[in-house]
C-alpha cells in the first residue's frame, strides 16, 4: 500500500510477519545495548564495548549492519557499533580511548536477523568516583540532564504517533520542545524507515523548519527509526541570533564537523552531545516501540534531579 500523500520512493507497509522479524532483530539490539551498558565503566576502552556487542551478535546468529558500511566517499566502517564519547555526536569509531568518570557515551547498534533489521541507540554516563569533587558532580549533573532531555524528546514524539497524522506535526513539536529545553539540535542527520533494509524511505526529521524532504502521513504497518541528537547549548557554537545563525532556521542549530577518519562527527564548539534512537511501529491505534527495553538508567534521578520533562506540552 502506498501512502497517497507521499510522492517519493515507496514507503513499505510491513506485514505481520515482517513486523515480528523486525521485533526479533530489535531484541538482539536490546541485548547488545545491555552488554554495552555493563561494559561502560571507567578504565574500559571503546573497543571493549564493541567486543561485548560483537559477542552478543555472534551468540544470537545476528549480523552487524555497520561493519563495512560506506557512505559517499567514506572508508568502510571498521566496527560493529558506533560509539561516540562526549563531543562526538554520532558515528564514533571504537578504539583504544579509555573511558573516564562522567564521560557521556552514545552507543548505536544495527543488526540483521532472518532478513530483517533492528536499529537503536542509547547514551550512558560513566559513574563518577565515590570521592567526586564539586566540579565532577556538576559535570555529571549537566550531562545527566542532557540525556534526560533527549529521551523526553524521543518519548514525547513517540507518544504523538497516530495513523493519519502527518510527520511534520510531530517534527514541529520536537523543534519547539527542543527550543523550550534550551538545547541545540543537530539537523544534518535524520531518522528513517527500516525493515528488510537498514535505511528505507521515508526520512524522519526531528524538526521541520528548513527540512527539504517530503512530508508523509503515518499509516499502520510503517516502521520508523526516530533519533534525536541534542547538544548542550554553547554560545561559541553560533554567536549570532538563531534567525541569522547560518542555518536559516528559527532555532539554534549545533555546528558539527566530520573528523579525518571520515566517520566521527563532532561538535565544532566541543559541547557534549547525546544521541538516542528507538525503532517504532505505527500500530492501528498508536505507537509500538520495537526496541522497548533498552537499558535506560535514570541518571538525573540518581542524583535527585527531576526526571522526565512531563510538563512538555503536546497537542
Amino acid at each position: 500500500m502506498l501512502n497517497p500523500h507521499w510522492s517519493g520512493p515507496p514507503i513499505r507497509i510491513k506485514t505481520a510477519d515482517e513486523v515480528e522479524r523486525c521485533r526479533a532483530a530489535g531484541r538482539v539490539v536490546i541485548a547488545a545495548l545491555e552488554a554495552a551498558h555493563q561494559t561502560c565503566v571507567a578504565g574500559a576502552t571503546t573497543i571493549d564495548i564493541d567486543r561485548a556487542i560483537s559477542e552478543v551478535l555472534n551468540s544470537n546468529g545476528a549480523t552487524g549492519l555497520f561493519r563495512g558500511y560506506r557512505q559517499s566517499d567514506s572508508p568502510p566502517f571498521p566496527a560493529e557499533a558506533c560509539i561516540s564519547v562526549n563531543d562526538e555526536v554520532v558515528h564514533g569509531i571504537p578504539g583504544d580511548r579509555v573511558l573516564q568518570p562522567c564521560d557521556l557515551v552514545s552507543v548505536d547498534v544495527g543488526v540483521r536477523m532472518d532478513g530483517y533489521c533492528g536499529d537503536s541507540a542509547v547514551s550512558f554516563l560513566v559513574p563518577p568516583p565515590p570521592d567526586a569533587d564539586d566540579e565532577q558532580r556538576g559535570i555529571y549533573r549537566e550531562r545527566a540532564a542532557l540525556i534526560d532531555d533527549t529521551r523526553a524528546l524521543l518519548d514525547g514524539a513517540i507518544d504523538l504517533i497516530r495513523p493519519g497524522r502527518r510527520w511534520s506535526e510531530i517534527g514541529r513539536w520536537m523543534e519547539q520542545a527542543t527550543q523550550e529545553m534550551e538545547r541545540d539540535l543537530v539537523t544534518e542527520f535524520v531518522g528513517h524507515g527500516i525493515g528488510a533494509v537498514l535505511h528505507e524511505p521515508p526520512k524522519v526529521p526531528c524538526y521541520w523548519s528548513g527540512f527539504v524532504g517530503q512530508d508523509f502521513v503515518l499509516e499502520p504497518g510503517m516502521i520508523l527509526a526516530i533519533e534525536p541528537m541534542l547538544v548542550i547549548r554553547d554560545a561559541t557554537g553560533w554567536p549570532d541570533p538563531p534567525s541569522v545563525n547560518g542555518s536559516g532556521l528559527p532555532y539554534p542549530r549545533a555546528a558539527i564537523v566530520t573528523a579525518g577518519d571520515g566517520w566521527t562527527v563532532r561538535t565544532v564548539s566541543g559541547a557534549v552531545a547525546c544521541h538516542e534512537e528507538y525503532m517504532v511501529l505505527v500500530g492501528e491505534s498508536g505507537p509500538e516501540p520495537l526496541t522497548l527495553g533498552t537499558p535506560r538508567v535514570d541518571y538525573l534521578g540518581l542524583i535527585g534531579g527531576v526526571s522526565g520533562r512531563s510538563a512538555l506540552e503536546k497537542f
